[in-house]
């Protein structure tokens, strides 16, 4: 989400420091970041993943107003409304949630991704793929999607 903001946010956000150094900061924090979540164990990961959710939903005010104003469209209640804050500032944990995960996607590569995810109805691959024409998987646009695919592609 943050990738996003524009030269303006950029500035307000890090007290007026240049565009070019506010992208050199951010490269060393994501840098950083991948380091420590490469490192951490899975629990710890996703609290962290929680936590930078939660910055996020408390930082980028106009992206909370937008993810509210959206929902409050989609289930027909005002944007103030308490269940459109609770969901919310659960769509921003997910983010943190995602972003934690794909820091860890090279980790995760490893042994870990077979805990991690649970493949349902294999079966049908399998089949469609032993009549040696291939296959289409389609996927729904719910969870961690690179974690999927990099999960489809390990099982070969």
């Amino acid at each position: 989400m943050i990738l996003f903001c524009s030269g303006a946010a950029w500035r307000l956000l890090l007290g007026g420091i240049t565009m070019r150094s506010a992208r050199s900061l951010f490269e060393t924090l994501l840098r950083g970041g991948m380091a420590v979540a490469r490192r951490v164990p899975s629990p710890l990961a996703l609290r962290l993943g929680r936590g930078v959710g939660l910055l996020w939903y408390h930082l980028l005010r106009y992206r909370r107003d937008l993810v509210a104003e959206n929902l409050a469209a989609a289930y027909g209640l005002p944007p103030h409304d308490a269940e459109i804050r609770r969901l919310t500032r659960a769509n921003f944990i997910h983010y943190g949630l995602l972003f934690v995960e794909l820091l860890r996607l090279r980790r995760l590569a490893g042994d870990e991704l077979e805990t991690t995810v649970t493949f349902v109805g294999l079966d049908h691959l399998d089949a469609a793929l032993t009549r040696g024409r291939g296959a289409l998987i389609l996927s729904t646009h719910l969870g961690n999607f690179d974690l999927q695919a990099t999960a489809v592609a390990r099982r070969g």
